[in-house]
């Protein structure tokens, strides 16, 4: 299931039923950033217990024997709980908010010992720890692993959950990370397959090929050693963020010398633009991608960051008289007369409300000229809001495309 489609599958679950969502899938593909999105959807709090950090039960549970004075006046002990701090504030916080559904998000479930996991799996079902009930307004959400895992789940653990398998996608990665850098969007949004690569290009020896080319597409696994311990760095939705954020922080000089800088790294000569991000996203399609999206058009993006300019017929289009006029007059249109129109149209600082939802009809793309001019006026937030949002709200195609980046601020 892809993160898109989760939302309203993972709230039915979690209103109608008494079944906790257990969200199933690889490494770093956004589990933790789409349960946060959640909660700020919801406008409520996250609370966070990373499974996988915990020592033993008692750190879930904090079970301790306290001692207590009996009816005759002697002291005993009594085993106490005091649930895990991250729990303990959950429970306060939803007591404290009975009209929201603040969320416990239990992670890394499968990837700790067995006898934290049936604290899990008590606390998951009962929704009790210790002495301690939950309240009802309480929402549990659970995640882990569906590769490499340390704890296996039997047929009757497994039912105590309604599980959702999860593949990244890039649309809801860009929706939730309005942020991200330009090069790396613009990767994205050309393929987005590759939110989550362990694809390496190698160059083989092909002895049935004539030409020159005999670059191969191979997957990650196939070359890790026999036993499978090399450790290798891969791209997804987090390390994708990570390489993100540091373009941003980026100056264009910066980036230019990172860039023509050229070292000898295991007999190759790259880039130490290029070991730096392979370091972030691994030797990956992404990665390669990525830098050539950043060497093609770091000095557009650098230099010419606000720059762009009316078209001739623009004038021409405001002072039509009427809907039809302006309707014919696009008619005439070229497609590049028509995608420069629409981009300076959403930039200029005046109510394009009729110009854009004109245009719309008549379109179905932007020149990828004009592509990199929206993005990067989105980026420098230059575009006019009233008008992005005419653009995103428009039921055409090309604005639906369009949608997941032009968020509202």
């Amino acid at each position: 299931m892809r993160f898109d489609e989760l939302t309203e599958n993972v709230t039915d679950t979690l209103r109608f039923t008494r079944q906790v969502p257990l969200l199933l899938g690889e490494p770093g593909i956004g589990k933790s950033s789409w349960t946060k999105a959640l909660a700020e959807q919801l406008h409520t709090a996250v609370f966070i217990v990373s499974c996988n950090t915990l020592g033993d039960k008692a750190d879930l549970t904090g079970g301790r024997l306290m001692p207590y004075q009996t009816e005759d006046g002697e002291e005993d002990y009594s085993q106490r709980f005091f649930p895990h701090a991250d729990i303990a504030d959950a429970i306060r916080y939803a007591a404290a908010h009975p009209d929201e559904n603040p969320i416990l998000f239990l992670d890394e479930i499968n990837r700790t010992s067995t006898d934290i996991t049936s604290g899990i799996l008590s606390l998951s079902t009962e929704r009790k720890i210790g002495n301690k009930q939950l309240p009802d307004n309480l929402w549990i959400i659970a995640a882990g692993n569906d590769k490499g895992n340390i704890i296996s789940f039997d047929d009757a653990s497994t039912s105590r959950f309604a599980t959702f398998v999860l593949e990244p996608d890039a649309t809801t990665f860009l929706t939730i990370n309005p942020d991200t850098n330009i090069f790396v969007r613009n990767v994205l949004m050309q393929h987005p397959e590759l939110i989550f690569c362990k694809t390496v290009r190698l160059a083989v020896e092909n002895e049935d090929d004539d030409d020159d080319n005999n670059d191969a597409m191979v997957d990650l696994d196939e070359i890790l050693d026999d036993n499978g311990t090399e450790i290798r760095q891969l791209t997804t939705p987090r390390t994708i963020t990570a390489a993100s954020n540091l373009l941003n922080n980026y100056t264009h000089e910066k980036l230019m010398a990172k860039l023509s800088n050229i070292r000898t790294v295991q007999d190759e000569n790259i880039s130490e633009l290029q070991e730096l991000l392979e370091g972030f996203l691994g030797k990956t399609q992404f990665t390669a991608y990525l830098l050539s999206e950043i060497a093609n058009n770091i000095n557009n993006v650098g230099v010419q960051n606000n720059t762009v300019s009316k078209p001739s017929c623009y004038d021409n289009l405001k002072a039509a008289p009427t809907v039809d006029v302006l309707n014919d007059m696009i008619a005439a249109l070229t497609d590049e007369e028509k995608s420069k129109t629409l981009v300076y149209a959403i930039h200029e600082k005046a109510d394009n409300t009729i110009m854009i939802n004109t245009l719309l009809p008549q379109m179905t793309d932007l020149t990828p000229e004009d592509t990199k001019m929206l993005l990067r006026l989105y980026g420098a937030d230059d575009l006019d809001e009233g008008n992005k949002q005419v653009f995103i709200n428009n039921p055409s195609s090309l604005s639906q495309k369009y949608s997941a980046i032009l968020v509202a601020a």
